[in-house]
């Protein structure tokens, strides 16, 4: 769906693509017996997928790579995790007593609120291409 999605907007000469990959790039989940490369995670890091869904997320980041190399269409990935609305916030002391239950994805979550103003900034700040145009 990924490269239909690019490749139509390329197509189509749209300005610019946001989309959501997914945190499961970098090795989500881990644990105890799946423990990341280090940390704090970054980019260097990337990619680790350990699962199909994962692997399809990095291979969607690599078409959006190379669409938007080919064509000049900045295409921004955003990797937002756990996201968390008003809903989830009462639940938090609940893992208070456990902290291995949130080291799935190393207690980390971002509020929904902020994902949107991602995405809003990735919709509107100036970006560049990497190699484009092709030298």
């Amino acid at each position: 769906m990924n490269v239909n999605v690019f490749l139509a907007a390329a197509k189509l000469g749209v300005g610019r693509i946001v989309w959501t990959s997914s945190e499961a790039t970098g090795g989500y989940p881990f644990g105890p017996a799946s423990p990341p490369r280090y940390l704090p995670v970054d980019e260097d890091h990337y990619p680790y997928p350990r699962s199909a869904y994962a692997l399809s997320k990095v291979v969607g980041e690599t078409m959006a790579e190379h669409v938007s190399s080919w064509s000049g269409i900045p295409i921004i990935a955003l990797r937002p995790s756990n996201v968390f609305d008003a809903g989830d916030y009462p639940k938090i002391p609940s893992y208070w007593d456990d902290p291995l239950i949130r080291a799935v994805n190393l207690w980390d979550y971002v509020d929904a609120r902020d994902v949107a103003q991602a995405c809003r900034r990735a919709l509107l700040a100036p970006v560049t291409v990497l190699g484009y145009p092709p030298s």
